[in-house]
């Protein structure tokens, strides 16, 4: 898993952990992102995108309803899973 991410000019950490109930949490004051442990593959790389956007959302000052945030994420989440491959060449990646 990817240890740090950079949002809006800032360094987030990202760090497995132990929460009750929600998936996932960011911490704009920490740059901190915690994702719930012992979660499928799929489920984590979808919070980590969640809780990307929900740091864009506060850094950007953009003011989007979470039901927003989380519609984006699944859209973007889904985006990302179909294309796979012409986004790797578009990065330059072999496939």
């Amino acid at each position: 898993m990817i240890n740090k991410l950079k949002i809006a000019g800032y360094a987030y950490s990202v760090k497995k952990h132990e929460l009750r109930g929600a998936t996932g949490e960011c911490s704009f004051r920490l740059h901190e992102i915690l994702i719930k442990e012992n979660m499928a593959e799929e489920e984590t790389q979808s919070t980590i995108l969640h809780e990307g956007l929900e740091a864009i959302d506060y850094h950007y000052g953009l003011k989007l309803r979470h039901d927003t945030i989380v519609l984006l994420e699944t859209a973007l989440f889904q985006f990302i899973k179909a294309n796979k491959s012409f986004i790797k060449a578009i990065l330059g990646e072999k496939t």
